[in-house]
């Protein structure tokens, strides 16, 4: 049986970071996911630490992606089994609800959602991020006033990432293939 959501989480030299990260997934209340952990040939320990997670609703795929991280997001959502996709940096980490309070949104007829964040890290003070209102993700808005959406808070139907044919892997959207991204699917409705 497939799961309702796959989580994409590309990693690159991040074991520091990826046991938490990893954690927040697990310990979600909505619990029909899998976890597609794409790891850019690291260097560091980040297989150790894979290793130690046992769940079987995680899966774990190698790439080079040559500095290009759309080939690793694009490699897991080309594996993703569920109806949405979500994504998750491997420094970032979700609170517990983040995928039932997504989901009880997607479910009213909505293909993408994207929620606030809070930004923590260091001796900085918490920043809180909210995204949106929806009228600033048409296509027009995004290209005039910018992006509006953050690709850690977005979980999204796997079709219409499908329909779009996923991330932009061309080398002149490294840094910006989110924002692309948003603006294919904008126009694709």
């Amino acid at each position: 049986m497939s799961p309702t959501v796959s989580v994409v989480l590309p990693t690159y030299n991040h074991a520091h970071f990826l046991p938490a990260a990893i954690t927040s997934v697990i310990q979600q209340t909505f619990s029909d996911w899998e976890l597609l952990v794409v790891d850019n040939s690291s260097t560091d320990s980040t297989s150790d630490v894979l290793e130690g997670f046992a769940d079987p609703r995680i899966h774990v795929f190698k790439i080079q992606n040559c500095g290009i991280i759309a080939r690793s997001r694009n490699l897991g959502i080309q594996n993703a089994k569920g109806v949405y996709v979500a994504f998750l940096d491997s420094d970032d980490r979700w609170y517990p609800q983040k995928l039932e309070v997504c989901l009880s949104r997607l479910r009213n007829n909505l293909d993408i959602v994207c929620h606030g964040e809070s930004w923590v890290g260091g001796s900085q003070p918490v920043r809180n991020v909210m995204y949106g209102p929806a009228r600033k993700a048409s296509a027009r808005s995004l290209i005039l006033r910018g992006n509006c959406l953050s690709t850690s808070a977005v979980v999204v139907s796997r079709d219409k990432l499908l329909a779009v044919n996923g991330f932009s892997e061309q080398p002149q959207f490294v840094t910006a293939e989110d924002y692309e991204l948003w603006i294919r699917l904008a126009q694709h409705n």
